[in-house]
């Protein structure tokens, strides 16, 4: 964890600065690096490139128990009426529209205003959903400490690097970062830190940026000042050198002094709302770093019922699920279904609905079967997990599905995806020990990463080409 104002400082920003530079004055940190390039060598356009925000837990929660499939299947069958879900009211079966169809969902997924009013609007959240899938993975281990080799596809990533480190480093060039690595700032334990070219990346949490930045003599609080010192630097370099048409491309990128301005108390007001490093202010703070461009990934942790082992009736699934705490009370901080409502209505209110995706990938599931769950709790499960994703690059709806598991008496496990229409078949092409490597791949080419590129980077699996949008 980063403590030091100045370690943080460079950390963000790289060395003199240069990040925060560029957001005083507009111009891309590459060129203020080495202005002498004058934009002669623009990266090539990528349009589906996205920030994103990656929630993550070691924790294993019990996302996978309360989605669209575990309540029916696409048909309708009893295929899953063995699976248990808590007594909760929060948890009945409730129907929810996904891209013309309707699911099976707990109550949360479908109206999560409902439990924590003035999260979101049922507008805003209809909008949601017309962008989220729920994809149906078996990460095939049971173990906490493996979550690092689950974010390497369970280690079928041809760099040994992380997903949100492949995203990151494909993704940067394109959105103009101020660097390429990955930032965590919910991480709450090893196995959640991320790794970029094989080098543990420090945690920052939500406090950290904010002491840092937010601190009336922080860097956000002189944005004009520095604006000016370095926009007097840069034209000195380029004004007697470059053409007239590099000049103008130069000049339309500049942020005036009042832009910074404005720029800087926008972000000094989100920043100074930040309390503690709960999910809340972890939402503010990933928001704040994608509006300064710092990375393209931010890690976040979202709880959804936790290690749930000992949880008689399932009462604390129910309740991180739903976000509210015993009787209905308003959680001290947010959990579940409203945490995610709150990340993306946050998300919409700064327009950044076509800039920003969601994607979420846990260590593993939990196990599902009435005779595993009802007055006890649930058990790490390493054939079914449920993944989500959130943004227009993926098909709303479900892709796989869950059915009796052979291999494990009783419970259920993912079954077989056919990758040309996403649907969960036994005779799918997609057996369940590859689809993790699938929805990695999927999540690569659904951000505008060309075929070959995959290819090399994951060695196992297939993109599952019928839950691409376009």
């Amino acid at each position: 964890m980063i403590h030091r104002r100045q370690a943080l400082l460079t950390t963000l920003f790289g060395a003199g600065y240069m990040g925060l530079r560029a957001i005083a004055t507009g111009v891309p940190a590459s060129l203020l690096l080495d202005p002498r390039r004058l934009l002669a060598a623009p990266p090539p356009p990528n349009p589906s490139a996205r920030f994103i925000v990656f929630q993550t837990s070691g924790d294993g929660d019990p996302i996978n128990a309360n989605c669209p499939g575990t309540y029916d299947d696409a048909g309708g069958s009893a295929m899953t009426s063995g699976i248990a879900h808590g007594a909760d009211p929060s948890m009945a079966r409730t129907p929810l529209s996904l891209g013309g169809a309707t699911w099976g969902a707990a109550l949360p997924w479908a109206q999560p205003w409902l439990a924590v009013p003035n999260v979101i609007t049922p507008g805003v959240w209809q909008a949601v959903l017309d962008r989220t899938t729920f994809w149906h993975l078996a990460t095939a281990t049971p173990i906490h400490p493996k979550e690092p080799s689950v974010l390497k596809l369970m280690d079928q990533t041809q760099s040994d690097d992380m997903l949100p480190s492949i995203l990151a480093r494909y993704l940067a060039p394109a959105l103009g970062t101020i660097q390429a690595q990955p930032i965590a700032i919910g991480a709450r334990s090893p196995s959640e830190a991320l790794t970029y070219g094989g080098q543990t990346q420090p945690l920052i949490p939500p406090t950290a940026i904010k002491a840092t930045l937010a601190s009336p003599a922080g860097p956000l609080s002189s944005l004009q000042a520095l604006r000016d010192q370095t926009m007097n630097a840069l034209y000195a370099v380029y004004k007697t050198g470059a053409t007239a048409a590099q000049q103008a491309s130069i000049d339309a990128l500049v942020t005036s002094q009042q832009q910074a301005r404005a720029i800087g108390q926008s972000l000094l007001g989100m920043l100074d709302s930040i309390a503690d490093d709960g999910v809340a202010s972890q939402i503010t703070a990933a928001l704040a770093l994608i509006q300064m461009k710092v990375t393209p990934v931010v890690s976040i942790h979202v709880p959804f019922g936790g290690d749930n082992h000992v949880d008689p009736d399932l009462v604390i699934e129910a309740q991180q699920t739903a976000g509210v705490g015993p009787n209905g009370a308003l959680g001290a901080d947010l959990t579940g279904v409203p945490a995610i409502a709150a990340l993306m209505s946050a998300v919409y209110a700064a327009q950044l609905q076509d800039a920003v995706a969601f994607m979420s990938l846990n260590v593993f599931g939990r196990t599902l079967a009435a005779a595993t769950g009802a007055g006890t709790g649930r058990q790490h499960n390493p054939n079914h997990h449920v993944a989500i994703t959130i943004g227009g690059a993926f098909r709303p709806g479900v892709v796989g599905g869950v059915a009796p598991f052979a291999g494990a008496a009783g419970d259920y496990g993912a079954v077989a995806i056919d990758s040309t229409t996403g649907i969960g078949s036994p005779g799918g092409d997609i057996a369940p020990a590859a689809s993790l490597a699938s929805w990695g791949k999927t999540m690569m080419a659904g951000v505008g990463i060309d075929g070959a590129t995959i290819a090399r980077e994951v060695v196992a699996g297939t993109v599952i080409a019928g839950a691409l949008s376009g």
